[in-house]
Order: structure tokens, then sequence, then C-alpha cells
């Protein structure tokens, strides 16, 4: 059978602690100009060469729930559904192969909310992985959540190499999140023989 979870989604807990005093001064001098929640956000995320061959490409870009819309205009609504707070996005690039790499990473109000929206956008036949709490590699593209954060890499073009750099840059990010990483404590209500795998569900308003 498969399982439902519907969830409401209430209040401001940002369930993510702030990341380690190293892991922020990582932060390139241009992050001074995003707000202090925001610079929290890219401390999760890769520094130069924090995987091998991976560098920054231009500046950050912070939106909040006014301006969602200028970056994923048709999708806000459903994201501020889900209790959305703020993104902050980054370009990488690799010198090597060519490649770049967006990362846009969501606070969510909390880890239902994190994990409801993945949920939303999960393809249920692509490959499963253990980055964060879960994530899935589809083509070019590999999302995965944990805690209250929703992490969305997607490259524009194809290659050889391309599967394990997303696996890699995403590792970094589940690993950067750390405990944190976890499911809603709502999962383990739920029997578990007979569970469809990947099938849990939130609906963040009244059925």
């Amino acid at each position: 059978a498969v399982v439902v979870l519907c969830g409401v989604l209430a209040g401001c807990n940002r369930s993510a602690g702030q990341p380690p005093a190293s892991q922020q001064a990582q932060a390139p001098p241009l992050a001074a100009a995003l707000p202090d929640s925001a610079r929290s956000l890219l401390g999760w995320l890769p520094a130069d060469n924090g995987v091998p061959g991976w560098l920054r490409a231009g500046q950050p870009r912070h939106f909040g729930p006014g301006t969602l819309w200028e970056h994923i205009d048709g999708a806000a609504e459903t994201y501020l559904g889900f209790g959305f707070e703020e993104l902050v996005t980054v370009d990488y690039t690799n010198a090597a192969t060519g490649l770049q790499v967006t990362v846009d990473l969501y606070r969510m109000s909390d880890a239902v909310g994190a994990f409801g929206i993945y949920a939303q956008e999960t393809n249920p036949a692509a490959e499963f992985l253990a980055v964060g709490a879960e994530g899935y590699l589809n083509g070019t593209a590999l999302n995965l959540w944990a805690g209250s954060c929703y992490a969305k890499l997607t490259s524009g073009k194809d290659h050889p190499s391309l599967a394990a750099a997303l696996r890699a840059l995403a590792a970094d990010i589940g690993t950067r999140i750390g405990a944190d990483a976890k499911r809603p404590v709502q999962f383990d209500r739920f029997p578990t023989v007979g569970l469809v795998a990947h099938s849990f569900k939130v609906v963040p308003k009244d059925v």
C-alpha cells in the first residue's frame, strides 16, 4: 500500500543549524552582500576546490518569498505552499571538462516542508542515493533534501563525467549540513511492513 503523509507546515523553525565557523570562513568576500541567513546557506555549499576541480563562478544570487518568482516563475507558489523561506543559487565550473553546474539551495520552514517539495518533484524511476537524508540522480540533475534544506544540482549538458561530479558535489553538501540531515519523525509512526519505497508524500493544506 502507498502511504500518504499529510503535514501542515507552520512557524519558522530553522532546523538546520549554523555551519561550523571554519566552513563559513570559506565563503568568498562577495558573500558579505548577502543577508546573514543567506550566508549560512552559502556555508553549506562547496567552497572553491572543496570538490577538486570545481570553482564558484560569478556571484551567488539570493531570493526570498517576494522574489522567488524571478528564479522559478510558475513554480514559486508551490514552493511557498511548502514553507519556502529563502534560496541561494551558485554556479560552479570545471576547467578540465568545461562543465557548469548550478546549485540551488532552498531553506524551507522545517524538514517536513523540505521533504515535501523534494517528494513533489521526485521521479520514482530515478536512481536514489544516500546523500543528505536522501537524493536521486536523473539525467543531468541531482536533487537531495537534508533537514530543512532542499538542494537541486543541474547542468545544461551531459558529459561522461557529469554523474560522478554531481554525486561528489551533492555528497559535499550533505556532509556540510551534517547531523541535521534527518527525515521528519512523522515517518517513523507508519508501519514498515508492505511500505512502498519512496512513496511518502506531504500535502501542505487541508485535504
